[in-house]
Protein backbone atom coordinates (compact mmCIF):
# COMPACT_ATOMS: atom_id res chain seq x y z
CA UNK A 1 0.00 0.00 0.00
CA UNK A 2 2.85 2.55 0.64
CA UNK A 3 4.90 1.94 -2.57
CA UNK A 4 1.34 2.37 -4.30
CA UNK A 5 0.87 5.84 -2.69
CA UNK A 6 4.75 5.89 -3.46
CA UNK A 7 4.05 5.64 -7.15
CA UNK A 8 0.98 7.78 -7.24
CA UNK A 9 2.64 10.89 -5.92
CA UNK A 10 5.73 10.61 -7.97
CA UNK A 11 3.55 10.49 -11.21
CA UNK A 12 1.33 13.54 -10.29
CA UNK A 13 4.70 15.19 -9.23
CA UNK A 14 5.98 14.18 -12.84
CA UNK A 15 2.68 15.96 -14.43
CA UNK A 16 3.25 18.99 -12.33
CA UNK A 17 6.67 19.35 -13.96
CA UNK A 18 5.75 18.62 -17.54
CA UNK A 19 2.65 21.21 -17.00
CA UNK A 20 5.21 23.75 -15.46
CA UNK A 21 7.23 23.32 -18.80
CA UNK A 22 4.88 23.65 -20.84
CA UNK A 23 3.62 27.13 -19.39
CA UNK A 24 7.02 28.30 -19.36
CA UNK A 25 7.22 27.45 -23.42
CA UNK A 26 4.05 29.39 -23.56
CA UNK A 27 5.27 32.25 -22.09
CA UNK A 28 8.08 32.54 -23.95
CA UNK A 29 6.88 32.00 -27.33
CA UNK A 30 4.13 34.41 -26.38
CA UNK A 31 7.28 37.06 -25.44
CA UNK A 32 8.84 35.78 -28.76
CA UNK A 33 5.97 36.89 -31.07
CA UNK A 34 5.49 40.19 -29.04
CA UNK A 35 9.15 41.09 -29.57
CA UNK A 36 9.38 40.14 -33.04
CA UNK A 37 6.44 42.00 -33.64
CA UNK A 38 6.98 45.00 -31.80
CA UNK A 39 10.84 44.83 -33.75
CA UNK A 40 8.82 45.02 -37.30
CA UNK A 41 6.81 47.62 -36.29
CA UNK A 42 9.30 49.62 -35.42
CA UNK A 43 11.14 48.85 -38.71
CA UNK A 44 8.15 49.91 -40.63
CA UNK A 45 8.26 53.72 -39.47
CA UNK A 46 12.25 54.13 -38.65
CA UNK A 47 14.06 55.83 -41.78
CA UNK A 48 17.27 54.04 -41.37
CA UNK A 49 18.84 51.30 -38.72
CA UNK A 50 20.60 53.42 -36.36
CA UNK A 51 22.73 50.86 -35.09
CA UNK A 52 25.46 49.38 -36.82
CA UNK A 53 25.30 45.47 -36.53
CA UNK A 54 25.53 42.30 -37.87
CA UNK A 55 22.15 41.06 -38.62
CA UNK A 56 20.88 37.74 -36.69
CA UNK A 57 18.45 35.09 -37.52
CA UNK A 58 15.61 37.26 -36.51
CA UNK A 59 16.52 40.07 -38.55
CA UNK A 60 17.19 37.41 -41.62
CA UNK A 61 13.63 35.73 -40.71
CA UNK A 62 12.35 39.56 -41.00
CA UNK A 63 13.50 40.15 -44.31
CA UNK A 64 12.32 36.78 -45.57
CA UNK A 65 8.77 38.14 -44.64
CA UNK A 66 9.12 41.34 -46.17
CA UNK A 67 8.18 41.93 -49.48
CA UNK A 68 10.41 42.72 -51.98
CA UNK A 69 9.18 46.79 -52.28
CA UNK A 70 9.22 46.99 -48.66
CA UNK A 71 13.05 45.49 -48.10
CA UNK A 72 14.20 47.32 -50.91
CA UNK A 73 13.08 50.81 -48.99
CA UNK A 74 14.82 49.64 -46.16
CA UNK A 75 17.94 48.29 -47.38
CA UNK A 76 17.91 51.84 -49.46
CA UNK A 77 17.22 53.86 -45.77
CA UNK A 78 20.38 51.29 -43.93
CA UNK A 79 22.16 52.56 -46.87
CA UNK A 80 22.41 56.39 -46.26
CA UNK A 81 22.21 56.14 -42.91
CA UNK A 82 25.96 53.79 -43.10
CA UNK A 83 27.52 56.67 -45.69
CA UNK A 84 25.97 59.12 -43.33
CA UNK A 85 27.27 58.07 -40.46
CA UNK A 86 30.81 56.72 -42.61
CA UNK A 87 31.20 59.56 -44.26
CA UNK A 88 30.11 62.92 -42.64
CA UNK A 89 33.43 64.82 -43.33
CA UNK A 90 33.59 64.24 -47.10
CA UNK A 91 31.58 66.79 -49.40
CA UNK A 92 28.13 66.20 -50.48
CA UNK A 93 29.67 65.12 -53.62
CA UNK A 94 32.13 63.01 -52.72
CA UNK A 95 28.74 60.90 -50.45
CA UNK A 96 26.64 60.81 -53.64
CA UNK A 97 29.80 59.19 -55.54
CA UNK A 98 30.08 55.92 -52.64
CA UNK A 99 25.80 55.99 -53.05
CA UNK A 100 26.78 55.44 -56.28
CA UNK A 101 28.78 52.70 -56.28
CA UNK A 102 27.47 51.21 -53.11
CA UNK A 103 23.49 50.91 -54.20
CA UNK A 104 22.15 47.65 -54.54
CA UNK A 105 24.39 45.80 -52.54
CA UNK A 106 23.43 43.96 -48.98
CA UNK A 107 23.82 46.27 -45.54
CA UNK A 108 25.98 43.21 -44.83
CA UNK A 109 28.32 44.06 -47.79
CA UNK A 110 28.19 47.69 -47.14
CA UNK A 111 29.44 47.10 -43.70
CA UNK A 112 32.53 44.62 -44.71
CA UNK A 113 33.56 47.23 -47.56
CA UNK A 114 33.38 50.46 -44.96
CA UNK A 115 35.07 48.45 -42.88
CA UNK A 116 37.99 47.77 -45.21
CA UNK A 117 38.15 51.52 -46.15
CA UNK A 118 38.56 52.18 -42.42
CA UNK A 119 41.34 49.50 -42.38
CA UNK A 120 43.32 51.24 -45.37
CA UNK A 121 42.57 54.67 -45.31
CA UNK A 122 45.60 56.60 -44.97
CA UNK A 123 45.95 57.76 -41.65
CA UNK A 124 48.82 60.86 -42.36
CA UNK A 125 52.34 61.00 -42.33
CA UNK A 126 54.28 59.59 -39.26
CA UNK A 127 57.44 61.15 -38.72
CA UNK A 128 59.57 58.26 -37.49
CA UNK A 129 63.47 59.22 -35.61
CA UNK A 130 65.80 57.10 -37.78
CA UNK A 131 69.39 58.44 -37.02
CA UNK A 132 72.20 57.40 -38.81
CA UNK A 133 75.09 58.11 -36.77
CA UNK A 134 78.38 58.20 -38.16
CA UNK A 135 81.52 56.17 -36.49
CA UNK A 136 84.63 58.29 -35.17
CA UNK A 137 86.59 56.93 -38.61
CA UNK A 138 84.05 57.86 -40.95
CA UNK A 139 84.49 60.58 -43.29
CA UNK A 140 82.27 63.60 -42.15
CA UNK A 141 79.78 64.79 -45.05
CA UNK A 142 80.96 67.29 -47.42
CA UNK A 143 78.86 70.96 -47.12
CA UNK A 144 77.75 71.94 -50.00
CA UNK A 145 78.82 75.77 -51.52
CA UNK A 146 77.44 78.24 -53.50
CA UNK A 147 79.78 77.14 -56.38
CA UNK A 148 79.33 73.56 -55.81
CA UNK A 149 75.91 74.02 -57.38
CA UNK A 150 74.98 74.82 -60.97
CA UNK A 151 71.99 75.80 -62.35
CA UNK A 152 71.28 74.32 -65.66
CA UNK A 153 70.93 77.22 -68.57
CA UNK A 154 70.81 80.37 -66.52
CA UNK A 155 68.90 83.57 -67.63
CA UNK A 156 71.37 86.05 -69.50
CA UNK A 157 71.66 89.26 -67.74
CA UNK A 158 70.93 90.65 -70.56
CA UNK A 159 67.19 89.11 -70.73
CA UNK A 160 67.07 89.97 -66.73
CA UNK A 161 67.14 93.81 -67.26
CA UNK A 162 64.89 93.45 -70.20
CA UNK A 163 62.49 92.29 -68.32
CA UNK A 164 63.71 94.31 -64.70
CA UNK A 165 63.07 97.62 -67.30
CA UNK A 166 60.22 96.74 -69.33
CA UNK A 167 57.99 95.66 -66.00
CA UNK A 168 59.15 98.82 -64.12
CA UNK A 169 57.71 100.87 -66.90
CA UNK A 170 54.47 98.74 -67.29
CA UNK A 171 54.07 99.39 -63.36
CA UNK A 172 54.31 102.80 -64.16
CA UNK A 173 51.76 102.61 -66.56
CA UNK A 174 49.76 100.29 -64.35
CA UNK A 175 49.60 103.66 -62.12
CA UNK A 176 48.58 106.04 -64.14
CA UNK A 177 45.79 104.30 -65.49
CA UNK A 178 44.19 103.75 -61.83
CA UNK A 179 44.46 107.51 -61.36
CA UNK A 180 42.65 107.95 -64.66
CA UNK A 181 39.82 105.11 -62.83
CA UNK A 182 39.57 106.92 -60.16
CA UNK A 183 39.29 110.01 -61.04
CA UNK A 184 36.07 109.22 -63.70
CA UNK A 185 33.54 111.30 -61.91
CA UNK A 186 35.79 114.50 -61.31
CA UNK A 187 35.03 117.57 -62.55
CA UNK A 188 37.19 119.08 -65.29
CA UNK A 189 39.20 115.98 -64.71
CA UNK A 190 41.87 115.33 -67.92
CA UNK A 191 43.05 111.91 -68.39
CA UNK A 192 46.87 111.03 -68.77
CA UNK A 193 47.61 109.47 -71.70
CA UNK A 194 50.87 106.73 -71.97
CA UNK A 195 52.99 105.99 -74.98
CA UNK A 196 55.36 103.68 -74.66
CA UNK A 197 59.02 103.46 -76.60
CA UNK A 198 61.50 100.47 -76.99
CA UNK A 199 64.38 101.14 -75.43
CA UNK A 200 67.71 101.79 -77.28
CA UNK A 201 69.54 99.09 -79.52
CA UNK A 202 72.87 97.18 -78.94
CA UNK A 203 74.73 95.44 -82.28
CA UNK A 204 74.29 91.45 -81.91
CA UNK A 205 77.90 90.00 -82.32
CA UNK A 206 78.69 86.80 -83.84
CA UNK A 207 82.12 84.67 -83.98
CA UNK A 208 84.09 84.68 -87.03
CA UNK A 209 87.48 82.95 -88.13
CA UNK A 210 90.42 84.94 -90.03
CA UNK A 211 89.49 82.77 -93.02
CA UNK A 212 86.11 84.11 -94.31
CA UNK A 213 85.72 81.45 -96.88
CA UNK A 214 85.61 78.91 -93.54
CA UNK A 215 82.77 78.76 -90.91
CA UNK A 216 83.31 80.01 -87.44
CA UNK A 217 84.33 77.60 -85.31
CA UNK A 218 87.32 76.84 -82.48
CA UNK A 219 89.68 78.93 -80.52
CA UNK A 220 90.55 80.63 -83.65
CA UNK A 221 86.84 82.64 -84.26
CA UNK A 222 86.85 86.33 -82.89
CA UNK A 223 83.45 88.55 -81.78
CA UNK A 224 82.53 91.56 -84.54
CA UNK A 225 79.46 93.46 -84.71
CA UNK A 226 77.20 91.70 -87.33
CA UNK A 227 75.63 94.01 -90.18
CA UNK A 228 72.47 95.02 -90.11
CA UNK A 229 71.52 92.67 -86.51
CA UNK A 230 70.94 94.25 -83.46
CA UNK A 231 69.08 93.52 -80.10
CA UNK A 232 66.54 95.54 -78.57
CA UNK A 233 66.37 95.81 -74.95
CA UNK A 234 63.09 96.13 -73.53
CA UNK A 235 60.34 99.08 -73.42
CA UNK A 236 60.32 102.31 -71.80
CA UNK A 237 57.34 105.11 -70.98
CA UNK A 238 58.02 107.58 -73.87
CA UNK A 239 55.58 110.21 -72.90
CA UNK A 240 52.77 111.11 -70.87
CA UNK A 241 50.34 113.83 -72.20
CA UNK A 242 47.25 115.49 -71.71
CA UNK A 243 44.12 114.52 -73.22
CA UNK A 244 42.35 117.43 -73.63
CA UNK A 245 39.69 115.84 -74.98
CA UNK A 246 36.18 117.23 -73.60
CA UNK A 247 34.08 116.02 -70.94
CA UNK A 248 30.45 115.99 -70.96
CA UNK A 249 28.88 119.34 -69.81
CA UNK A 250 26.12 118.65 -66.80
CA UNK A 251 23.64 121.01 -66.01
CA UNK A 252 23.47 122.62 -62.31
CA UNK A 253 21.98 125.14 -62.82
CA UNK A 254 24.14 127.64 -59.91
CA UNK A 255 24.79 130.66 -61.54
CA UNK A 256 28.15 130.80 -61.17
CA UNK A 257 29.10 127.37 -62.59
CA UNK A 258 31.03 128.15 -65.58
CA UNK A 259 32.24 125.17 -68.66
CA UNK A 260 34.18 125.70 -71.25
CA UNK A 261 32.50 124.46 -74.67
CA UNK A 262 35.57 123.97 -76.72
CA UNK A 263 39.39 124.90 -76.14
CA UNK A 264 41.21 127.10 -73.53
CA UNK A 265 41.31 127.57 -69.74
CA UNK A 266 40.22 129.32 -67.06
CA UNK A 267 43.24 131.10 -65.21
CA UNK A 268 43.65 131.51 -61.46
CA UNK A 269 46.22 133.11 -58.78
CA UNK A 270 47.08 132.68 -55.31
CA UNK A 271 49.03 135.39 -55.60
CA UNK A 272 52.28 133.90 -56.66
CA UNK A 273 51.50 131.52 -59.26
CA UNK A 274 49.28 130.91 -61.94
CA UNK A 275 47.54 128.25 -62.36
CA UNK A 276 45.27 126.84 -65.25
CA UNK A 277 41.90 124.86 -64.74
CA UNK A 278 38.63 123.35 -66.68
CA UNK A 279 37.05 123.31 -63.47
CA UNK A 280 34.49 126.56 -63.40
CA UNK A 281 32.88 125.72 -59.78
CA UNK A 282 33.71 129.57 -58.52
CA UNK A 283 32.45 131.20 -55.98
CA UNK A 284 33.16 134.37 -54.47
CA UNK A 285 34.94 135.25 -50.92
CA UNK A 286 34.20 137.83 -48.61
CA UNK A 287 35.48 141.04 -50.64
CA UNK A 288 32.92 139.73 -53.51
CA UNK A 289 36.15 138.42 -55.56
CA UNK A 290 35.04 135.38 -58.11
CA UNK A 291 37.65 132.58 -57.78
CA UNK A 292 38.32 128.46 -57.72
CA UNK A 293 38.01 127.29 -53.53
CA UNK A 294 40.15 123.91 -53.68
CA UNK A 295 41.32 121.93 -50.60
CA UNK A 296 44.32 124.00 -49.98
CA UNK A 297 43.07 127.82 -50.53
CA UNK A 298 40.92 130.08 -52.61
CA UNK A 299 42.23 131.20 -56.26
CA UNK A 300 41.00 134.47 -57.67
CA UNK A 301 40.12 134.48 -60.84
CA UNK A 302 42.24 135.71 -63.58
CA UNK A 303 41.87 138.90 -65.01
CA UNK A 304 40.28 139.54 -61.46
CA UNK A 305 36.46 140.09 -61.76
CA UNK A 306 34.58 141.66 -58.50
CA UNK A 307 30.64 140.91 -57.63
CA UNK A 308 28.57 143.25 -55.98
CA UNK A 309 27.50 141.60 -52.33
CA UNK A 310 23.71 142.95 -52.68
CA UNK A 311 22.75 139.23 -54.10
CA UNK A 312 22.02 140.87 -57.52
CA UNK A 313 21.34 138.03 -60.11
CA UNK A 314 24.50 137.98 -62.32
CA UNK A 315 24.66 136.85 -65.80
CA UNK A 316 27.25 135.49 -67.89
CA UNK A 317 27.27 135.66 -71.33
CA UNK A 318 29.08 132.96 -73.71
CA UNK A 319 31.66 135.86 -74.79
CA UNK A 320 32.66 135.93 -70.70
CA UNK A 321 30.52 139.39 -70.86
CA UNK A 322 29.64 139.77 -67.23
CA UNK A 323 26.24 141.92 -66.41
CA UNK A 324 24.31 142.77 -63.21
CA UNK A 325 20.34 143.80 -63.20
CA UNK A 326 19.56 146.60 -60.66
CA UNK A 327 16.48 145.99 -59.02
CA UNK A 328 15.36 149.28 -58.68
CA UNK A 329 15.60 150.68 -62.38
CA UNK A 330 16.18 147.18 -64.10
CA UNK A 331 18.98 149.07 -65.75
CA UNK A 332 21.76 146.19 -66.97
CA UNK A 333 25.13 147.16 -65.57
CA UNK A 334 28.44 145.03 -66.79
CA UNK A 335 30.30 143.97 -64.18
CA UNK A 336 33.56 142.86 -66.44
CA UNK A 337 34.79 140.57 -69.05
CA UNK A 338 36.36 136.69 -68.49
CA UNK A 339 39.31 135.44 -70.53
CA UNK A 340 40.54 132.16 -71.45
CA UNK A 341 44.02 131.39 -71.91
CA UNK A 342 45.13 128.92 -74.70
CA UNK A 343 48.45 127.40 -75.35
CA UNK A 344 49.97 126.33 -78.44
CA UNK A 345 50.76 123.00 -76.94
CA UNK A 346 48.03 122.63 -74.09
CA UNK A 347 48.99 118.65 -74.11
CA UNK A 348 52.67 120.14 -72.39
CA UNK A 349 50.70 121.50 -69.13
CA UNK A 350 52.02 119.76 -66.25
CA UNK A 351 49.00 118.52 -63.78
CA UNK A 352 49.73 119.60 -60.16
CA UNK A 353 46.54 118.04 -58.62
CA UNK A 354 42.72 119.65 -57.20
CA UNK A 355 41.98 119.95 -61.60
CA UNK A 356 45.02 122.53 -61.71
CA UNK A 357 47.77 122.63 -64.09
CA UNK A 358 51.11 125.00 -64.57
CA UNK A 359 52.75 125.89 -67.59
CA UNK A 360 55.69 123.51 -68.67
CA UNK A 361 58.36 124.15 -71.20
CA UNK A 362 56.71 121.99 -73.52
CA UNK A 363 52.85 123.78 -73.49
CA UNK A 364 54.26 127.15 -74.70
CA UNK A 365 53.37 130.45 -73.32
CA UNK A 366 49.60 131.54 -72.16
CA UNK A 367 47.60 133.52 -74.42
CA UNK A 368 44.59 134.71 -73.08
CA UNK A 369 41.81 135.74 -75.47
CA UNK A 370 38.00 136.13 -75.24
CA UNK A 371 35.85 133.39 -75.53
CA UNK A 372 34.23 132.71 -78.82
CA UNK A 373 36.84 134.37 -80.58
CA UNK A 374 39.56 132.40 -83.17
CA UNK A 375 40.69 129.19 -81.39
CA UNK A 376 38.75 129.81 -78.12
CA UNK A 377 35.79 127.89 -76.76
CA UNK A 378 32.74 129.49 -75.23
CA UNK A 379 31.62 129.82 -72.03
CA UNK A 380 27.79 128.10 -70.62
CA UNK A 381 26.58 129.43 -67.37
CA UNK A 382 25.07 126.75 -65.01
CA UNK A 383 27.18 124.00 -66.31
CA UNK A 384 30.18 121.95 -65.32
CA UNK A 385 31.96 120.01 -67.12
CA UNK A 386 32.82 116.28 -66.33
CA UNK A 387 36.20 114.09 -66.26
CA UNK A 388 36.72 112.85 -70.21
CA UNK A 389 37.78 109.11 -68.54
CA UNK A 390 35.53 106.55 -70.39
CA UNK A 391 36.06 104.09 -67.96
CA UNK A 392 35.19 100.50 -70.74
CA UNK A 393 38.25 101.84 -71.92
CA UNK A 394 40.48 102.47 -69.37
CA UNK A 395 39.79 99.33 -68.02
CA UNK A 396 40.37 97.22 -71.45
CA UNK A 397 43.32 99.26 -71.13
CA UNK A 398 43.92 97.79 -67.70
CA UNK A 399 43.39 94.12 -68.02
CA UNK A 400 45.99 94.37 -70.99
CA UNK A 401 48.68 95.96 -69.20
CA UNK A 402 48.20 93.16 -66.73
CA UNK A 403 48.43 90.45 -68.64
CA UNK A 404 51.83 91.71 -69.84
CA UNK A 405 52.80 92.46 -66.21
CA UNK A 406 51.84 88.95 -65.05
CA UNK A 407 53.91 87.39 -68.71
CA UNK A 408 57.06 89.06 -67.58
CA UNK A 409 56.65 88.10 -63.72
CA UNK A 410 56.22 84.43 -64.88
CA UNK A 411 59.55 84.51 -66.90
CA UNK A 412 61.19 85.76 -64.62
CA UNK A 413 60.61 83.19 -61.71
CA UNK A 414 60.01 80.22 -64.62
CA UNK A 415 63.49 77.60 -63.89
CA UNK A 416 65.26 77.11 -66.75
CA UNK A 417 65.46 73.69 -68.60
CA UNK A 418 66.95 71.08 -66.78
CA UNK A 419 67.16 70.45 -63.29
CA UNK A 420 70.32 72.01 -61.10
CA UNK A 421 73.14 69.31 -60.71
CA UNK A 422 76.08 69.34 -58.52
CA UNK A 423 79.74 69.38 -59.22
CA UNK A 424 81.77 66.41 -58.26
Amino acid sequence: MSKLAETVAKVCLGTLCVAAIATSTLIVKARYDLSVATQQARLGVREADSELRTPGAHDLHAFADESDSVRSDREAAILNSLIEQEFGDLSPEEREIWSEGLRGRSPQDVREILAMRRQFEPRGIQIVDDYQFLSADSEPPRALTEDSIATANPMPAESKSLMSYSLEALQTAEQILLNNIANAGTVGFKRTQVLFSDRPYRPLPVATSADSSQPPRGAGATAVDAPGMRLGSGTTLGVTRLDLTPGELRHTKQPLDLAIQGAGFFQVSDGDRCFYTRVGAFQTDTEGYLGLLTAKQFRRLQPELRLPVTGRPVSIAPDGTVTATEDETALTNTLGQLQLATFSNGEGLQACGEGLFERASGSGEPVLKTPGSSGCGELRQGYLEGSNVILSDELAELHRLRELIQALRTLQHEPSPGAPTLHD
